[in-house]
């Protein structure tokens, strides 16, 4: 008689990977994807929490190099050359605080600017309740004039080079206490002639307002973002008054204005320069800081938004009816996008550093480069 055995249920083995495996496959996956197209195609079929971070990391180094700029600005950058004489305009402008014994204070602790706008109107009533540091000087200059002959033709003639007395103006100083219309006031004033009598205004201009100033190096000639600056009182306290001996820290001079001779004058000059571009760096601390948050927040939402888009892209590529890869949904062409931004994003975050006068343009062409290189070798349609 037969005898039945109860069959015993046999423990199958778990395929799954373990967890250092699978660490191990996906850091694998990410190195082959930064040269290999098929490694980025093939991770279409990860879990998102491989895919969603690396995307949002690309971003991120791509966007560092514009961050790092910004927060690397410096206000005193506006001295820079050209300076357009500038300098010898802020020079005068402190030295004839001192010799109208006018307060221009900066109190540290209000950040506001402290002036007694009568003896303001007073010490420059004349030109019109604003410093200019006005002078002459000769230039040579080839003399023309134009003959008309007999028959109505008119001829320029050049004649003999001859000295002519021309006025310059290095700097004008203006201060407005009315702090609601400040930028109002500046444009007014750009807008219209300045000392010299020049329909479009050419002059270097320092603005002072109560909470903020406006420095601007030659207005129609300097049409770089670098020639003009806008900034807060942030420093310590201190009166420009006595940039004639000291810094707005208290660092005193090498040599003062009491001390210059002929021999030393060069000296003075540099310490005064060097004193007005530490103002100008601790007046643009505050707003280099904001700047360089807002340039990344905005870059990282354009690069997050064009990876999105590249992702898009990958799927409209594959739509073709001869194309073998028209089975990948949107969700996992976004996935192959993401996987493929981590290369062009490392590439733009050392170009940034070399070479950045194209630092906003470098992963947008990488990564499409990338994609449409990608569409035409690893995604190609069948060829009949």
């Amino acid at each position: 008689m037969a005898q039945y055995v109860k069959a015993k249920k046999v423990k199958q083995k778990s395929k799954s990977l373990g967890i250092g495996r699978k660490i191990w496959n996906g850091v694998k996956t990410i190195l082959l994807s930064l040269f290999n197209n098929q490694a980025c195609v093939d991770a279409k079929d990860k879990k998102w929490y491989w895919a969603v971070p690396l995307g949002l990391v690309s971003t991120v180094l791509a966007v560092v190099p514009l961050g790092v700029m910004q927060w690397q600005q410096t206000g005193s950058v506006v001295l820079n050359s050209p300076t357009y004489s500038i300098e010898n305009g802020l020079i005068a402008f402190q030295e004839s605080l001192e010799d109208n014994h006018l307060s221009v204070k900066v109190n540290g602790e209000t950040h506001m600017l402290e002036v007694d706008e009568s003896a303001w109107n007073t010490a420059y009533a004349a030109s019109d309740k604003a410093f200019s540091y006005i002078y002459t000087k000769t230039v040579t200059k080839m003399k023309t004039e134009t003959v008309t002959s007999g028959d109505s033709t008119s001829t320029t003639v050049t004649g003999p080079a001859e000295n002519t007395t021309v006025s310059c103006c290095d700097l004008t100083v203006y201060y407005y206490a009315d702090s609601a219309n400040f930028e109002t006031l500046i444009n007014t004033t750009l807008s219209g002639k300045d000392v010299l009598g020049n329909e479009t205004y050419s002059v270097n201009a320092l603005f002072l307002g109560k909470d903020k100033f406006a420095l601007y190096k030659h207005p129609s000639g300097a049409k770089s973002a670098q020639a003009r600056i806008t900034g807060y009182y942030d420093g310590p306290t201190f009166d420009f008054a006595n940039f004639t001996k000291q810094d707005s820290h208290g660092k005193a001079y090498d040599v003062s204005r009491a001390q210059v001779t002929n021999g030393n004058k060069l000296t003075y000059i540099e310490n005064s320069t060097t004193a007005w571009k530490t103002f100008l760096n601790d007046a643009w601390d505050s707003q280099r800081i904001v700047n360089g948050w807002r340039a990344s927040g905005i870059w990282l939402g354009v690069y997050a938004g064009l990876t999105v888009i590249m992702g898009f892209l990958v799927w409209l590529m594959t739509r073709g009816k001869n194309n073998p890869f028209r089975v990948f949904n949107l969700w996992q062409t976004q996935k192959i996008a993401y996987w493929s931004a981590l290369c062009p994003a490392i590439l733009s975050l050392i170009l940034g550093f070399i070479m950045p006068q194209f630092i906003q343009m470098y992963f947008i062409f990488l990564f499409g480069f990338r994609i449409m290189w990608m569409s035409m070798k690893t995604l190609r349609p069948y060829q009949q």
